[in-house]
């Protein structure tokens, strides 16, 4: 079975044709993920101008009545947050599958190379917004215990 990448050019690498099938059908993918992440981004942007768009004084959501309106600007604000989160990897997504494609259909490496440096800027957002998650699940799992232990006592 040959190999990903030959090194016969006098650049250095060259992509073998099942490199290239590899990065064609990944570009699909990754169009196909951001596509959904617009859609899904479009969806929620509809419902924040929907709520900002409410009567000041209407209840966006029940559960978060008790809070009054700090709990209605609480809400706005990590809507707002969850459509900028699903934005940049979407975008650099994009970026990717375009780049990409048209680097296999013109052998351009320049044009391959923008597109893992789009995958790079990717997977470094996904990894990055991972570990602040994590950090923040911790932070939340000490403050239930905490409010469990002290409830109990």
């Amino acid at each position: 079975m040959a190999g990903l990448f030959s090194e016969e050019s006098t650049n250095g690498l060259e992509v073998s044709e099942l490199a290239k099938s590899y990065i064609r059908e990944t570009a699909r993918w990754a169009k196909f993920l951001a596509i959904m992440g617009f859609i899904l981004a479009g969806i929620l942007t509809l419902s924040l101008i929907s709520m900002l768009a409410s009567p000041p004084g209407a209840e966006i959501n029940p559960y978060v009545a008790t809070f009054g309106k700090a709990g209605n600007v609480f809400v706005i604000f990590v809507l707002g947050l969850a459509i900028l989160v699903l934005l940049y990897p979407g975008i650099t997504l994009y970026k990717f599958a375009s780049s990409s494609q048209n680097a296999c259909l013109t052998n351009d490496s320049i044009q391959l190379d923008n597109a893992f440096k789009n995958l790079k800027r990717t997977f470094r957002f996904v990894g990055i917004y991972t570990i602040f998650m994590l950090f923040v699940y911790g932070i939340a799992i000490i403050l239930l215990l905490t409010i469990a232990v002290t409830a109990s006592v």
